[in-house]
């Protein structure tokens, strides 16, 4: 007997316990329908990406003229993000074969005026971005020039070159 009285003592206290959790009313009790609210928050960083840095190739050298190509620097940066770029060069490619070297400047402009330094001296703005999707692509235009006499004191080769490093900064 007192077991089962042990036992229903127990099961009347879980009911009690039961329904107390369930007649507990909630901060906002009142009529239905309740509302509230929450923030929705998210960051964008800027960020540029290099699609592509494209050779600057001269092909082959007129000793008697100026020579003058382009290299295209293709990149996509978050909207408003303002890059600016940097070219780490020597102004010299080097011959493997033969040992001589042919100097080179590169340019910011078309008109060929303003040198594009390596350094300190050589970040300079390119357009802001305005998304990183494939449409929103933006172009730098690096001017190469190799003068007469530039030229002439090279000396023979097919193999001129030198690796430019181009760096976005953001």
């Amino acid at each position: 007997m007192k077991m089962q009285k042990l036992v229903a003592l127990r099961a009347i206290g879980a009911t009690a316990a039961l329904a107390g959790v369930l007649v507990i009313p909630a901060a906002n009790a009142g009529p239905s329908p309740q509302s509230s609210s929450f923030v929705v928050r998210a960051s964008v960083p800027d960020r540029c990406n290099i699609d592509a840095a494209n050779d600057l190739d001269f092909g082959e050298i007129d000793p008697e003229a100026t020579n003058q190509q382009t290299s295209t620097i293709t990149y996509r940066c978050t909207a408003g993000t303002q890059p600016t770029v940097a070219l780490d060069y020597t102004g010299t490619m080097n011959s493997v074969a033969s040992g001589t070297s042919l100097d080179y400047t590169l340019y910011q402009d078309s008109g060929y005026s303003t040198v594009w330094r390596t350094g300190a001296e050589a970040n300079i703005s390119v357009d802001a971005g305005t998304g990183l999707g494939g449409p929103q692509q933006k172009t730098a235009t690096v001017y190469g020039q190799v003068t007469a006499a530039q030229a002439i004191n090279a000396g023979v080769a097919t193999d001129f070159q030198e690796t430019v490093t181009v760096t976005f900064t953001f």
